[in-house]
């Protein structure tokens, strides 16, 4: 299918609508609490700051309690989110303290090579 049609028909046969420039919109999502998920067309040029305001839903609401579940499940993903950001920082400042640059590892005075190094058993305490 050419991009003309594309433009001119979508799906159940209507017209693919046009902003107030006269272009087709874009299709985007919202993630609002009031309305997570659900799609809509847009002025295309709103990235770019010449948004004319154009706006139309392509979706039917959803009911209220599959938005309600939606908005949890994001935040759930939000706060597992920030978990493994929390997670990855106390890594990287595990690395940088506790690495043992190899001129700096301690000397084994029997064979005057370097020792093998000790394990450390980091333990989080709650």
């Amino acid at each position: 299918m050419g991009s003309w049609a594309y433009h001119q028909q979508h799906g159940h046969g209507e017209s693919w609508p046009l902003c107030k420039h006269g272009k087709p919109c874009s299709i985007e999502t919202t993630w609002g609490n009031l309305d997570p998920g659900r799609r809509f067309y847009r002025c295309r040029l709103s990235p770019a700051g010449k948004d004319c305001g154009f706006t139309k839903w392509l979706d039917d609401k959803f009911p209220e309690k599959a938005t309600k579940h939606i908005n949890s499940l994001l935040s759930s993903v939000e706060c597992l989110e920030q978990e493994v950001e929390n997670l990855q920082e106390e890594i990287d400042e595990f690395r940088h303290r506790y690495v043992i640059n190899s001129h700096c590892a301690p000397r084994d005075t029997q064979s005057g090579g370097p020792r093998p190094r000790q394990v450390r058993r980091l333990v989080r305490h709650k």
